[in-house]
């Protein structure tokens, strides 16, 4: 028999927890979202042409990330979840996209560390619940070139 350890508040991992939440909702957060008006309406204002590179931060499972890289020359999309990203690698995949790159990735992470560098379009939509709101639009000026 094990004997449960107790915890506090500062004991729990909560950034693990979180991603393990968002990677059980993927597959229907996908299916939710995939034809949503909000979608439409975002790409609208998009000044999106097919010489441009996109960062999409907090992807999700693509739900921007799918239909903007039909009108750019690439994407990266990045997200805390590795189970958002992976529903979005498999969307691609049956779409045959091949100008979507993923990369786990948290707001809290050093994204240079991970590869990410600047693009001409940043993007971050419904995925801004930061501690810090200024410094996290900071961290998207400095990953956008144009816009």
């Amino acid at each position: 028999m094990t004997i449960p350890v107790p915890q506090t508040y500062a004991d729990i991992d909560w950034a693990t927890l979180r991603a393990k939440e968002w990677d059980g909702k993927a597959d229907s957060f996908s299916k939710r979202t995939r034809d949503s008006a909000y979608t439409s309406l975002f790409l609208d204002h998009l000044p999106l042409d097919s010489s441009l590179t996109v960062l999409d931060i907090g992807s999700g499972p693509g739900t921007l990330a799918i239909p903007i890289a039909s009108r750019v020359k690439s994407v990266t999309a990045i997200d805390f979840s590795k189970g958002m990203l992976d529903t979005l690698d498999k969307i691609a995949a049956e779409q045959q996209i091949n100008n979507v790159l993923t990369t786990e990735c948290a707001w809290e992470d050093d994204w240079a560390e991970k590869g990410i560098k600047a693009h001409d379009i940043a993007i971050a939509s419904r995925s801004m619940g930061v501690r810090d709101l200024a410094a996290a639009l900071r961290k998207i000026n400095r990953y956008a070139k144009k816009f």
